[in-house]
């Protein structure tokens, strides 16, 4: 069985990519298309397991499991995460609290102030968060550790999916390119849930092995 804290959850996450982007590019565009739109396969399996990472999360907060109050910072950032994949704003505004254009541009007062309490909370837990554990995390890294560098993996996808969601990169490879951003966000959400479990002590029971 895969241990969450190796490198397996790394080349998982990879064959998810290339699968997903090499499937959707083979099938037609009528039916590639529909996949990675909002209420498409792709998009809603995204959500369903950002919003497993964040019950997950969420659950080992409220069972206080140490640390506790890193549990629950985490639950928060990455409640954002998933909103923002949800587009959870757009019952309120048209752009997401966390893009500098909502607060540039003429919309009503009350939606900025929500956004911007929100925004204000996200920037103070998740400052503190790296506060708190940038210094375990280089040490980490320092180590050469697969769950380290598993992080530092989600977050190459993630700015990577956001670079290639730029229309002027890699135009001329067409549908493609969305192929691969909407798969890179899965695959990032699938990690994310990789990741959370190697912190947990939870994993040494659901990822035991068994004896022989």
């Amino acid at each position: 069985m895969i241990q969450p804290d190796t490198s397996g959850p790394a080349y998982i996450t990879g064959a998810l990519i290339l699968a997903s982007t090499a499937i959707l590019a083979c099938l037609d565009s009528s039916v590639a298309i529909p996949m990675i739109k909002d209420d498409g396969f792709i998009q809603i399996a995204t959500v369903v397991v950002l919003v497993i990472v964040v019950m997950t999360a969420l659950t080992h907060a409220v069972c206080r499991v140490r640390p506790a109050g890193a549990w629950l910072e985490a639950s928060f950032i990455l409640a954002v995460y998933c909103m923002r994949e949800m587009d959870f704003h757009r019952l309120f505004t048209d752009e997401h609290v966390t893009r500098l254009r909502l607060y540039t541009r003429h919309y009503p007062l009350e939606h900025e102030l929500i956004a911007g309490a929100v925004m204000i909370a996200f920037i103070f837990v998740t400052a503190h968060f790296l506060a708190v554990h940038a210094r375990p995390f280089l040490a980490e890294l320092k180590k050469r550790s697969p769950r380290a560098w598993n992080i530092v993996l989600w977050f190459m996808l993630l700015a990577g999916a956001q670079i290639i969601d730029k229309p002027k990169i890699l135009r001329s490879i067409g549908p493609i390119k969305n192929y691969a951003e909407e798969s890179m966000e899965l695959g990032a959400a699938l990690l994310m849930l990789f990741i959370l479990l190697s912190f947990s002590p939870l994993r040494v029971k659901l990822f035991k092995q068994p004896a022989s």
